[in-house]
């Protein structure tokens, strides 16, 4: 899964959570494995994620792209 956000003023209520519980049941159904990606420094999907059951087996490394400043 990837590029899952909610808006700042929405969080907390639970959709993160509705949100990645039901794509996983949804890609489960079609699937045997279902993955994800995180950057470590958001903490709090880290949270939501491991409470949801996926678990960090895999380490990448990635980059940010953007404008230049």
């Amino acid at each position: 899964m990837a590029g899952l956000t909610v808006a700042p003023d929405q969080r907390g209520r639970g959709l993160g959570a509705a949100l990645t519980a039901g794509m996983t049941r949804a890609l489960l159904s079609r699937h045997d494995t279902v993955a994800l990606g995180v950057y470590p420094d958001n903490v709090g999907a880290v949270r939501l994620y491991r409470r949801l059951g996926f678990t960090g087996t895999l380490s990448r490394t990635s980059i940010r792209l953007g404008p230049e400043r």
